[in-house]
């Protein structure tokens, strides 16, 4: 995971906060690197955190045009 040590070092900066995924994205990346590439790799980055219970993903609550919640589990 390309990304994941951006993405652990920024939450675990900030526990107990709620991040939408354009925060974590703004800080895991360089400002020159493709937007579209690296929101995929955060994402999958995200996903396999919380399947190894560091990440609680707050999915969102409208039907459309939300947007999920991302939190470092403090255990």
């Amino acid at each position: 995971m390309k990304y994941a040590d951006n993405i652990i070092e920024f939450m675990q900066q900030h526990p107990g906060e709620d991040f939408r995924m354009v925060a974590i994205i703004r800080q895991a990346i360089p400002p020159t690197e493709c937007y579209h590439r690296v929101r995929i790799g955060v994402y999958r980055a995200m996903k396999a955190l919380a399947g190894c219970g560091a990440v609680i993903i707050r999915p969102h609550r409208a039907s459309r045009g939300g947007y999920a919640l991302y939190r470092w589990n403090e255990k």
